[in-house]
Parts: C-alpha cells; structure tokens; sequence
C-alpha cells in the first residue's frame, strides 16, 4: 500500500524529479564542503576530538605572507591564536625575533577553551634588502609547548634593479675594459632619462664611461663602468650606488676583479740547493714577458745581491714582449745565508722579483 501511495508516484513522474534531485545535490555538497573548511582554518580540532587536558596553544601551520612592500611601509596582519585545551590558556609574553621590525598585539592574554584570539601583526620595512624574515615566539602555560614559534616574512621591493646584480671583471691584464649593466624600475614604468640617474662609486676604484637608455628588449638604462687605470696589480673590490635623482633611496651593486701585473718571470724563484764555496758558477735561465701585448722595453736597472750577475740573452730586442736573462751565480762571493731577490726594474711597467735560495757550504 505505502509502495502505491508514495513511492509508484515518484517513479512515474519520469525524468523531472530525478533531474531536480541531481541538479540540487551538487550544490548542496560544495556550500558544506566550503563551510567545512572555513570551520577547519579557524578551528584545526577535527571534529569529534576529544579535548585536550589543560591549555593548547595552537597556531596556523602555514608561514604568514606579508605580501611586497618598500622600505619605510608598515605591512599588517592578523593570525589566529587558538586554545584547543580544556583549561584556561594563559600568554605570558610575545616577542619577535628582529628586535624593533615589528609590533605585536593581542587582544587579550587569557584565552578560554574553544577559544580564539587575533594576533595582530606590524612589520616595519625599513631596510634595502630582497626579503624580511622573522619569528614570533608565544610563551604561554601551555604544558606540552611552553613556547611557539611562528615565521613570518615579507617580499622588500628594490627601488631599482639591475641585470646583472654585480659586476666581474675577472682578471685585467690592460686598462680600458668595460662591463655593463641595465637599470630599470621594478614595475615595469618607463625608465627615467639618464640625467635623472646619479651614479657613484664608493671607494673611487672604478668609474663611470656612459649611461645611456635602452629600448630593446626593455625600457632600461645602460650604466658602463670600467676599472681607474692607475689600480695596483691584486684583487679590487668596490660598490657602485645608483639612486634615482633627488632620492634618499639607493642601489647598491658589488664591483670585483683582479689586476694582473703587466710583466711576468718565469721561474719565479732559483732553488739553486747545495752551493760550495769556492766550486763552479752556476747558471739559470729566466724569461721576462709583457701581458699586455706591448713590446717590453729593457730594464732600466736591476738590483743584485753579492755574488750574483745578470745579463740578457734575448738577440732581437724590436717589437718583441719577451726578454731572456741568464742568472750567474759565483759560489766564491755570495753570502753565507743565500735567500735574496734579483729585482729587474722596468720604470713605469713596473718591478718583478726573482728570489734565489740556497744553502751554501764551506
């Protein structure tokens, strides 16, 4: 009878109400799945969980995203701070790891069971930097994590960038190379004419050649620079600030490279071992070379210590970067502790040194 009455007439209503029935159930599943997760992000309690004994301080498992700002905003949020326990959750302090980066603020310090309580942030940027990164440490009376940490970080936008982000010369063997670099702004706006862009840099090592703009592939400024000419042979590091005109803001790009000595000696050093007083001279062969491409005048003096005599080998001395020197040793007249330097000095190229040790017996 109840099969006649109400179930028979479903079926013989054909199509419609199986296609209301499907039509609806979708959306019915996805409003309580959305209403499900929302309760899950301010709750994380699975439901059904028992509660726990005594306070639990329980914070977002995510990282909080600042978002991107320059330096001198204050970026703002807010982080839910939960007591999943069953027993009054006591904060005691909140401190963040950066010192004076941030303010933090919580509505208040007791936080009943089920409970939840914003934590509202503020992070300062106030350096150049790519990103800002901390932690907040939450002492509470929480038994089982007496106190929790929560990261937090935030994106710094440059007030310019550059391509690339510092300069390599390398190794320098002659002056006059140049290394460029592109300027632009980092949302993309047109680039500013080179006028309007101040350039120095920091220890005077290096200075700039051009700065002019460039269209293609980018609007950008092209900034070339190369090393002063006058730079000792070794490693030379220095900083160029690039700022906007009339700006308290500036880029800073690493400039590095090494200078080479525009003469070389090979061998560097005369181990000569045992000499004998009174034995045979001893003689070694040196070659002196130019690496900057020029011709290598003669030396205009070389310095010897006692006993030791150069003369040069080399037969044609036109356009040719290398020179070849005979080192003599006379056993009879050196000193009795030989460790000394033959310095061959080449005026304005400057000086190289060939050390020359040995142990001399009676």
């Amino acid at each position: 009878m109840a099969y006649e009455t109400f179930i028979r007439p479903f079926f013989r209503c054909g199509s419609h109400w199986w296609s209301v029935f499907f039509g609806v159930l979708p959306v019915v599943v996805g409003v309580m799945a959305a209403y499900a997760l929302e309760m899950r992000w301010r709750n994380p309690k699975p439901v059904g969980q028992p509660a726990v004994q005594g306070p639990k301080l329980v914070l977002p498992t995510c990282p909080l995203d600042l978002g991107t700002g320059v330096p001198g905003e204050t970026l703002r949020a807010r982080v839910p701070v939960h007591n999943l326990g069953n027993h009054p959750l006591v904060i005691e302090s909140i401190k963040a790891t950066c010192g004076g980066c941030s303010s933090l603020r919580l509505e208040k310090t007791v936080i009943e069971p089920g409970e939840s309580v914003d934590l509202e942030i503020e992070a300062y940027l106030r350096e150049e930097r790519k990103e800002v990164r901390f932690q907040i440490r939450i002492q509470s009376n929480d038994p089982s994590l007496p106190i929790a940490a929560y990261e937090v970080y935030a994106r710094v936008l440059p007030i310019l960038e550059a391509t690339p982000e510092e300069i390599w010369f390398g190794q320098l063997t002659a002056g006059g190379q140049r290394k460029e670099i592109l300027i632009r702004w980092p949302d993309g706006r047109q680039i500013n004419a080179p006028q309007d862009i101040e350039v120095s840099a920091v220890r005077g090592l290096v200075r700039v050649v051009e700065v002019r703009t460039v269209e293609q592939p980018m609007s950008a400024l092209a900034i070339s620079v190369e090393p002063e000419p006058d730079l000792e042979p070794g490693e030379f590091v220095d900083r160029l600030l690039i700022r906007p005109r009339g700006s308290s803001r500036e880029l800073v790009v690493p400039v590095s490279g090494y200078i080479a000595s525009r003469i070389s000696v090979s061998p560097s050093e005369l181990y000569l071992g045992v000499v004998t007083l009174g034995g045979t001279p001893m003689k070694r062969s040196v070659l002196v070379r130019r690496t900057d491409g020029d011709p290598l005048p003669a030396p205009t003096q070389v310095l010897t210590p006692n006993g030791v005599k150069v003369t040069e080998l080399t037969q044609d001395h036109l356009c040719t970067q290398t020179r070849r020197f005979l080192v003599t040793i006379d056993p009879a007249s050196v000193a009795p502790e030989l460790d000394d330097h033959v310095v061959l000095d080449f005026g304005d190229l400057g000086q190289t040194r060939i050390h020359i040790v040995g142990v001399v017996r009676r």
